[in-house]
């Protein structure tokens, strides 16, 4: 699970960037966003993925002359094009995380300019969509908001250059979707403004490049998993395997092991326990492995970027008989 969400989290950096604006002058000023994210992975529920993605309700994104700043109650996003790279600042954190410009190795498999269009606060938008092998992200944008590609060749993260090259605009709505998710950002307001250069350099802080298992740190129960092992040893009900297990002839022995699989909630809560082979044992087997899981409490729940979030654990449980 934790190598799923290390891809999850580098594919959303990549692809929360200021797909936005320039002109013939470039767009300058600032747009926010409505944002909703949606769940597709068993035990994580929206608001959870959420935070994993570092990510608010609204996000509001400043723009000028290929600087992008986006700003969210948890996350400050730097582009900057001088250096070519984005740097993150987390609410959480005293260090800034970089991501090299070149560093996105998604490859763009098809690029669909549609026919569908909408009307996104007065502005008529056109739609394309670019989908990669990881993401199919479909952009509804603004042709009035004028975006220079020249000034966002360098910017590969999310496909950024690809999309500025094919529609010369600001998106004012975008929707990605991936194996773990649907991410949606919808425009509310638009203000075309200066802009001072301040606005998009980041503060003093050490930099560090941006490695997203060094910020994701698993549920841990109570003092760890000596405390977890001990608390299931002493809990679990002997009886069950003396009544529910039988030794093969010529043995002394028999045991059965149970996979248990349940989630920590971003409150430190056990939900949605069950047993993944409970075809292999008898059910009050498996009733009594999901009993000791589900009646544990104490523990601490995962976090990434700084933030709790819910996390999918396993846990094998075995029962032994013996012999008298």
């Amino acid at each position: 699970m934790t190598n799923n969400l290390n891809r999850l989290l580098c594919s959303t950096l990549f692809c929360i960037i200021s797909f936005t604006s320039f002109a013939q002058q470039s767009f300058e000023g600032i747009i926010e966003y409505q944002v909703e994210v949606k769940s597709k992975m068993k035990g994580i529920n929206d608001e959870s993925l959420k935070r994993m993605f570092a990510l608010s309700n609204t996000l509001k994104s400043y723009i000028k002359q290929g600087h992008f700043l986006q700003t969210s109650e948890s996350l400050s996003q730097y582009f900057i094009p001088e250096r070519k790279l984005s740097v993150s600042k987390f609410k959480s954190s005293d260090s800034l995380y970089t991501i090299s410009y070149d560093e996105d190795s998604a490859q763009v498999t098809e690029i669909k300019k549609e026919k569908k269009q909408q009307n996104i606060l007065g502005y008529e938008c056109k739609s394309i969509t670019i989908k990669t092998n990881q993401t199919r992200t479909t952009f509804f944008y603004a042709p009035a908001l004028y975006q220079d590609p020249a000034l966002c060749q360098s910017n590969k993260l999310g496909q950024f250059n690809v999309f500025v090259n094919e529609t010369q605009s600001v998106y004012l709505q975008l929707i990605q979707e991936t194996e773990y998710s649907i991410v949606t950002y919808t425009a509310y307001k638009v203000k075309a403004q200066p802009l001072d250069d301040k606005t998009f350099s980041p503060p003093a802080l050490p930099e560090t490049k941006y490695e997203p298992e060094k910020l994701i740190k698993n549920p841990v129960y109570k003092n760890g998993d000596t405390d977890w092992i001990n608390y299931i040893m002493k809990n679990i009900n002997p009886d069950i395997a003396a009544k529910y297990m039988k030794i093969p002839k010529g043995q002394k022995e028999a045991t059965i092991s149970a996979i248990v699989e349940f989630n920590i909630s971003m409150t430190g809560q056990v939900t949605d326990a069950v047993v993944l082979n409970r075809k292999e044992m008898h059910p009050a087997i498996a009733k009594e492995a999901i009993r000791v899981v589900e009646e544990s409490t104490g523990w601490k729940p995962a976090t990434a970027n700084g933030m709790p979030v819910d996390h999918i654990m396993q846990q094998k449980i075995t029962f032994m008989c013996r012999e008298e």
